[in-house]
């Protein structure tokens, strides 16, 4: 018993984690960012005739590498919570060529509150710039985000590409105003220097233990 109580009190003290960490309320705090660099997160997902190319300028964008053909539908999705967000809003950059009136390039937003709202939806030219909506009637939801792309037969366009996705919102972020141990140099540890102090008495006090439990009558 008192054995499980001491292994208990270590790990409790030892591994709490880091106690100089707090929450604060932030404007237009950011919530989520790809730049597709680094690939995908495990919250994305890229089906159909998308994918991850370096561009002219070798940058890394997302979209369609080579000319699309016939009858596509591509998709690239976020599933995000939006739970403690207020005035949210999403900014992209996203251009191409689609053959006008058959071919569509659509933004939209899905919730199981507000089922899917289209944001954007256009066909034939996609003009090179930086987008943005408000995402705020989403406010404590989960939602996801997805472009998608559509043709029918006989398309052959250079297709579209999106690029630099960034989310900010108002909400609790962590604060974490000394994140390393004293002397540690990069940052690299956020553990206070006292939790692992506090985790090797914690192992002190179980050898104790167990020295008192081998000469007890």
């Amino acid at each position: 018993m008192k054995k499980s109580i001491l292994l208990g009190l270590f790990f409790a003290l030892g591994f709490t984690g880091n106690a100089n960490a707090e929450l604060v309320y932030q404007q237009g705090a950011e919530i989520f960012a790809q730049d597709f660099e680094n690939g995908l997160g495990e919250n994305e997902t890229m089906t159909g005739k998308f994918s991850l190319f370096e561009n002219v300028s070798g940058d890394t964008v997302m979209g369609h590498k080579t000319s699309y053909g016939d009858v596509n539908n591509d998709n690239y999705s976020i599933t995000l919570d939006l739970t403690g967000w207020s005035n949210i809003l999403i900014s992209y950059n996203a251009g191409g060529i689609t053959e006008s009136s058959y071919d569509y390039f659509k933004f939209s937003v899905k919730s199981q509150q507000m089922g899917t709202v289209v944001k954007y939806n256009s066909s034939g030219s996609i003009a090179g710039t930086n987008y943005s909506f408000d995402l705020s009637q989403f406010s404590g939801q989960l939602v996801t985000l997805t472009w998608n792309f559509t043709s029918d037969y006989g398309g052959y366009r250079p297709g579209i590409y999106v690029d630099d996705v960034s989310i900010v919102g108002d909400g609790f972020v962590e604060n974490n105003p000394n994140p390393s141990i004293p002397g540690g140099g990069d940052g690299s540890l956020a553990v206070p220097v006292t939790l692992p102090l506090l985790g090797f008495m914690g192992l002190g006090l179980l050898g104790f233990a167990r020295r008192r439990q081998a000469v007890s009558c």
